[in-house]
C-alpha cells in the first residue's frame, strides 16, 4: 500500500515508518517545509515527502489524495491541538470518502481517565481528564466514518517509551538536572506503558488486519508506580535513586492543575483485546527494565 504518514519523524511516526518499510509499503511522511524535510532525514529512511502541516487542513487534504491509507500519528501538543486535530481528521477524512480506504487515527490513554484498581479496556466508560475533554468525540467521529466510505480505525496508546524517549526521558533528564527526581504526592498512582517497537507492531497490524471501524488500546500490563518508576529514572540519570515529593498544592501552583491532572491519574489498561483479535504480541522490555540496562543512560 501507499501509506501517508503523519508525525513521521516523531518517536512513534519514525519507528511506525520503519515497520511499514519492512513489511513492504511505500510511506509518505509529510514536511511543514523544506527545512523539515532535511531535519528529519525522511528521505534518508526511505520515504516518500509530501508538504503538509497540521495547521492547513486544504494541504492535508491534497497530500492524501492517491494514496491507500492514512496513519495520522502527529499532534501539535499545544494550545493549538485540539483544532488542529479536528481539522485535520477532517480534512483526511474528506479525502477519503467513498474509498472504503484505511485511516488510522491515534487517541491515547487519558481518554479514560482515573481507572484506580479496575482495569479498563476499550468497552470500559470514557471520564477523559481536561487536557484531552474533546479527543472521546475525535474517536467517535473516526469509528463512525464508516458511513462515509471510510475504514476508520482508533488506536490509543499507553504512555510510550523505548529507545531512549518518551516520558521516561524527561524523568532521566530531571534526575541528572537537579540530582533527584520530583514526585507529585506520594506517586502511588499507576500508569500502564507501551514500548515504542511494540506499539509500531500494533499499528502496522490495525492497518492491515482490523476492521473498519474498530478501536484497540496499545498497553501493556502490568501497571506501574510513579513512584518506582521515578526511582529507577533517578538513578538512571545518576541521581542514586533519590526523589522529592511535590506537594499538590505547589505543583498546581507551578504548572496549573491541567497539566498536573495529568502527571497524578491512576491507571490500569489492558491491551488484550489486540493480542486476542490481532494476534499482538507485545514482548519487549519493560520501562523499568529499558531505564535499569542503559538504554537511557545517554
Amino acid at each position: 500500500m501507499i501509506v501517508l504518514l503523519t508525525g513521521a519523524s516523531g518517536h512513534i511516526g519514525a519507528v511506525v515508518a520503519e515497520k511499514l518499510v519492512a513489511a513492504g509499503h511505500q510511506v509518505i511522511g509529510l514536511a511543514r517545509s523544506p527545512e523539515a524535510e532535511a531535519e528529519a532525514s525522511l528521505r534518508e529512511r526511505g520515504l516518500e515527502v509530501r508538504p503538509g502541516d497540521l495547521l492547513k487542513p486544504d494541504g492535508l487534504a491534497a497530500a492524501a489524495e492517491g494514496v491507500d491509507a492514512v496513519i495520522h500519528t502527529a499532534n501539535t501538543k499545544d494550545e493549538k491541538a485540539e483544532s488542529a486535530d479536528k481539522a485535520a481528521v477532517n480534512a483526511f477524512l474528506g479525502a477519503l470518502a467513498g474509498t472504503d480506504r484505511p485511516f488510522v487515527y491515534t487517541s491515547g490513554n487519558l481518554v479514560l481517565g482515573n481507572t484506580g484498581k479496575q482495569i479498563s479496556d476499550e468497552d470500559s466508560p470514557l471520564n477523559p481528564i481536561r487536557f484531552v475533554s474533546w479527543r472521546p468525540a475525535v474517536e467517535q467521529t473516526v469509528v463512525k466514518s464508516t458511513s462515509r466510505g471510510v475504514a476508520g480505525k482508533v488506536i490509543r496508546p499507553a504512555w510510550v517509551y523505548g529507545r531512549g524517549a518518551g516520558y521516561p526521558s524527561i524523568l532521566v533528564r530531571t534526575g541528572r538536572d537537579l540530582g533527584h527526581v520530583p514526585i507529585i504526592g506520594k506517586g502511588d498512582n499507576r500508569m500502564t506503558f507501551v514500548h515504542v517497537e511494540d506499539l509500531a507492531d500494533l499499528y502496522l497490524l490495525v492497518l492491515e488486519n482490523a476492521a473498519p471501524g474498530t478501536l484497540y488500546s496499545g498497553s501493556v500490563l502490568p501497571a506501574i508506580s510513579v513512584h518506582d518508576v521515578a526511582v529507577a529514572a533517578s538513578k538512571a540519570g545518576g541521581a542514586e535513586g533519590k526523589t522529592f515529593s511535590w506537594p499538590l498544592a505547589d505543583a498546581v501552583k507551578s504548572f496549573g492543575a491541567e497539566r498536573v491532572e495529568v502527571m497524578t491519574c491512576d491507571q490500569q489498561i489492558s491491551g488484550a483485546r489486540a493480542e486476542r483479535d490481532l494476534a499482538w504480541k507485545p514482548g519487549s522490555p519493560s520501562v523499568l527494565e529499558e531505564l535499569a540496562g542503559g538504554a537511557y543512560a545517554g
